[in-house]
């Protein structure tokens, strides 16, 4: 039990010593289109150390379908650290806009969205669907 705890211990030491302390996280707006060519703007607050806040700010998808995935695949974006989510059944083009727009921003604020795709190695698995 000790050895496991003291390993544990070093493991999150050096996690803690690989992440710079000058983080700091930016605001960066996208715009992407939408299922019917409308225009979605989504607001992505993050830095190399995270995935702080998606938020849809802006659309035009339809009611009870885009609708839900502007409702849930931000907070899958932000569980998984990921835009490595699984679109929801019924709203996969508008699920994928989104996740682009993140990547987007992303890219835009100098960070390489497949770093946080390893987030998905340690066990975050999403399987959904439309559900009011």
């Amino acid at each position: 039990m000790k050895k496991t705890m003291a390993l544990l211990l070093a493991i999150v030491m050096m996690t803690a010593m690989a992440i710079p302390a000058s983080a700091e996280a930016q605001t960066i707006t996208t715009s992407v289109p939408g299922v019917f060519g409308d225009t979605i703007v989504v607001e992505t607050v993050a830095d190399e150390n995270g995935i702080y806040s998606v938020t849809v700010v802006e659309n035009k998808e339809t009611p009870g379908i885009g609708s839900v995935a502007i409702k849930q695949i931000p907070g899958m974006i932000i569980e998984a650290q990921s835009t490595e989510v699984d679109a929801l059944s019924g709203a996969t083009e508008t699920s994928n806009a989104i996740k682009a727009a993140v990547a987007a921003a992303l890219e835009e604020a100098g960070i390489d969205p497949a770093g946080f795709a390893a987030c998905r190695a340690w066990g975050y698995s999403s399987s959904s669907s439309i559900s009011s």
